[in-house]
Formats: structure tokens, sequence, C-alpha cells
């Protein structure tokens, strides 16, 4: 009898551990909208950042118009901070609030595009690329982040939008 009785907590402990288990292991039910405006949402977010981007590589040599500047220094001011965003952000920007994120992105993208596209030196141009630089690597911190909440798909969603942004940076320079 002592043995029997000494057992039944432990028995309680492992029933609810399969419990527990068998509740982890359900799918979350997510509605079919929802999903879908959450992959339309990421595509979008990917499919922006990249798209700035690759405008900036596509029109390095008109930026540069005039000046005896290499193609390069427009490549290295456009790859050199999103380098080092990515590689120094991770280990402190989880203390970031997402909307404090977000808007900085916007922030370093519209001062970055009208630095490029209004000022008359060249180096201000190359300034407001760096601006571009930088949002574009908090955007995909930001961004590759924030898939973690949501369903698998949304990283699949991200990275093609990336690739189209790829695409559609230069083919809207190219058409302008």
């Amino acid at each position: 009898m002592k043995n029997e009785a000494s057992t039944e907590p432990y028995q309680e402990k492992a029933l609810i551990g399969l419990e527990m288990e068998k509740e982890e292991e359900k799918p979350q039910k997510m509605g079919k909208k929802e999903k879908c405006r959450n992959m339309v949402s990421f595509y979008c977010f990917g499919a922006l950042i990249y798209t700035v981007f690759s405008v900036i590589i596509a029109g390095a040599q008109d930026i540069l118009a005039g000046s005896f500047i290499p193609t390069a220094a427009v490549l290295v001011t456009n790859v050199g901070p999103y380098f080092l965003v990515t590689v120094f952000a991770p280990y402190f920007i989880h203390k970031v609030p997402y909307l404090v994120r977000i808007f900085f992105i916007y922030a370093l993208f519209t001062v970055g595009l009208f630095m490029i596209v209004l000022a008359k030196e060249i180096y201000l141009k190359l300034v407001g690329i760096c601006f571009t630089s930088l949002g574009a690597g908090v955007g995909e911190i930001t961004f590759f982040t924030l898939t973690a909440f949501y369903e698998q798909v949304t990283v699949s969603a991200y990275s093609a939008g990336t690739g189209t942004g790829f695409i559609l940076g230069p083919l809207y320079y190219t058409g302008k």
C-alpha cells in the first residue's frame, strides 16, 4: 500500500508532462487571412529594403557623375555600413523595441535618399548612401528577427522579397 501511495505524485507529474508535450506539439492555428497578410508583409519589407539597396548600386556612376571619384567609392559606402551593422548590431539591438527600430529605418532611408537626390556635393551624396546602407542593415536584422514571432513561411517570404528587390532596383533604374 505504502509503495502505491508514494508513486502517485510521480504518475501525476508524468501525466502532466505528457499533456504539456502534446500541447507543445500542436501547431498553432492561424487564420488563412492572417497567414497571407504576414507573408505579403514580410515579402514587401524585403523587397522595399533591397530595392533601395540595389538602386544605389545600379546608379553608382550617375551619382558620381562629374567627379573623379571612382565608382568603387559608392560600392564601399553602400556595403561597408551594412556589413558593420549586420556584424555588430545583433549583440545589442535586442534591447531596442521593434517600433523604434522601424522608425529608425524609415528615418535613415528618408534622410539618405533626400541627401543622394538633393545634395550638390559628392561627399554629401556618399553620406546619404551611408545612411541608406545603415537603414538596410538595421532593416535586415529587424525583419529577420521579427520572423521568429510568426510562422516559418515568413522567412521564405522575406527571402523572396529580398531577391525581388535585387531585381526590381536595377530594372526600375534602367527604365527611368
